[in-house]
């Protein structure tokens, strides 16, 4: 399994294209909030990432908000472009063509998605911004700076030579991408500043979460990766180099602008206009349906729950079909009822009590749902036999992590390596992982995603003068857990092994901060984040 699980790019590579646009400027104003631009004997230059659709026509696809900094109004677009405006395709082969403006489409789907995720696409509120953040006498600009991020731009070589012969992109079928898949983006980071260097720069990543626009399709995919500017347009690829889509331009929340949050925008919320306009059909494919890693994904999403009191929220483990669920004890620190949300009875709500809290090191706590009403919940279980895993072992982190219960998002996933572990002797007692975890996802899992064992627990992430750091974060291992596993099965001491004081292990632990985060929430955005404070 792992021996294959390298990429093949080239068929990808030649399919992915920096693309510029350079107009006359003299006084500069085109790159204003912009994070990146070439301004030089009064013209100024911007560039993007980019698709051949079409290889037999020479179409590409990129992202319109590469061309608005150069229209001169803003509604009919496509119509007042800058008439001096040149546009150029960099190829993986090197060659670069001219290109012209075939058309820039407005995508109903992708206003959709927008306007269910966080109410429109103008960005209005103080609470988002759209793009990569900008200098702060820029700041007031930047929403300006990316108009067009629900449009796509439709562009035409000329004297294009379908180079090599290479066939259009095969699409990969949206309504078959799940959480946990792998994805790799090819993008031009800051291409225009060294076209030669950074022309189709492959970064790796994961599907996190998907927001679905109607329950049989799929809207926009929330990505685990680092994209920097220059990156929007970008194609993204499966392992097999099956077009998934295309990189949207990032959104962040004003008040924690270092959480960058990429969105991929499926073929299929485009393919429509797109094909209506260069009247082309391509060829649609269907997924590997039995990918081993997607199916330990999928059923481990299914036991990833909400876990909610009135004003704070985390998440939580089923570990029985019976509706034990395992958390930390700074998410379930009182004796009271909780709320758990399973995603398959979203419209359920199952409330539990706390069994155990722990009160040293482990920030464990063990909730039992009251009144299972003859369900069956979907669970994961805690090894007998538990392999203590390798440093540089793949794992994925499953939670609810910065989306609150009340957005109706399924758990999300982030991919990374088992970065360090911590012993007592023998007893790994703190798995550190290099996955990306935010507010919310404390009491979610750590999982091997090599053979689909659970690990561990998430607890905490790194936190320095108020500024957190996502990949770097601790998780409690289910090696030490086993004792709930006893108790499960009517062994109501079991658990008194788990209350037992470890000065040297009180001690490690001492740095996490088990003390409620900042709500990043708000009134405006109630359709996807609760005014719940999220736990972590």
């Amino acid at each position: 399994w792992n021996q294959e699980r390298t990429m093949e790019p080239q068929t990808a590579l030649n399919h992915s294209v920096m693309v510029t646009a350079k107009a006359p400027d003299y006084h500069g104003r085109i790159p204003i909030g912009r994070p990146f631009h070439n301004h030089k004997d009064g013209h100024t230059c911007l560039s993007a990432s980019g698709i051949i659709y079409n290889y037999e026509k020479g179409i590409v696809l990129t992202t319109a908000t590469l061309l608005t900094p150069y229209a001169n109004g803003v509604n009919a677009m496509e119509e007042t472009i800058n008439s001096s405006l040149q546009i150029s395709i960099k190829t993986e082969w090197g060659k670069v063509y001219e290109a012209d403006i075939l058309g820039i489409v407005s995508c109903p789907k992708i206003q959709k998605s927008y306007r269910k995720f966080i109410g429109d696409t103008q960005f209005s509120t103080s609470e988002w911004s759209v793009g990569w953040p900008a200098s702060n006498n820029e700041t007031k600009y930047n929403k300006y700076a990316w108009k067009g991020i629900e449009k796509i731009a439709i562009l035409s070589i000329a004297n294009w030579d379908s180079y090599n012969n290479n066939s259009t992109p095969i699409v990969y079928d949206s309504i078959n991408i799940m959480p946990g898949m792998e994805v790799y983006v090819i993008g031009s980071p800051f291409g225009i500043l060294s076209p030669e260097l950074l022309t189709n720069y492959v970064f790796k990543g994961n599907v996190a979460n998907v927001i679905k626009l109607t329950r049989n399709e799929n809207g926009f995919l929330y990505i685990d990766s680092d994209c920097p500017p220059g990156c929007e347009g970008a194609g993204v690829y499966t392992i097999d180099g099956k077009l998934v889509g295309m990189l949207s331009v990032p959104i962040r929340i004003e008040r924690n602008s270092n959480v960058i949050i990429n969105f991929v925008v499926p073929v299929s919320m485009f393919d429509n206009e797109v094909e209506n306009m260069i009247h082309q059909h391509y060829q649609t494919d269907t997924v590997h349906k039995n990918n081993p890693r997607i199916n330990y994904m999928t059923d481990s999403q299914n036991a990833i729950v909400s876990v909610t009191n009135q004003s704070e929220w985390g998440s939580g483990v089923c570990i029985s079909k019976d509706g034990y669920i395992l958390s930390n004890s700074h998410v379930a620190h009182s004796p009271v009822s909780y709320l758990i949300k399973f995603n398959c009875f979203p419209n359920r709500r199952f409330e539990a009590t706390p069994v155990y809290i722990s009160q040293n090191y482990l920030d464990i706590a063990l909730l039992k749902i009251r009144d299972t009403n003859e369900h069956e919940f979907p669970y994961i279980e805690i090894p007998e036999d538990i392999n203590i895993p390798t440093i540089g072992t793949p794992v994925a982190v499953i939670g609810h992590s910065l989306f609150s219960p009340g957005s109706r998002l399924q758990p999300s996933v982030f991919s990374g390596i088992l970065s360090k572990i911590v012993y007592d002797g023998d007893s790994p007692i703190i798995y550190e992982t290099d996955a990306s975890i935010y507010n919310g996802a404390s009491g979610g899992l750590v999982l091997n995603t090599n053979n689909g064992q659970p690990l561990g627990l998430v607890c905490s992430n790194s936190v320095s003068k108020e500024i957190t750091y996502p990949k770097m974060n601790c998780s409690v291992p289910f090696y030490l857990l086993r004792p709930i596993t006893e108790y499960m099965r009517g062994d109501i001491d079991a658990l008194d092994v788990l209350k037992e004081e470890n000065f040297a292990r009180n001690k490690m632990w001492k740095h996490l901060s088990k003390e409620p985060k900042v709500d990043i929430g708000g009134p405006e955005f109630q359709k996807f984040f609760s005014e719940l404070k999220p736990k972590l």
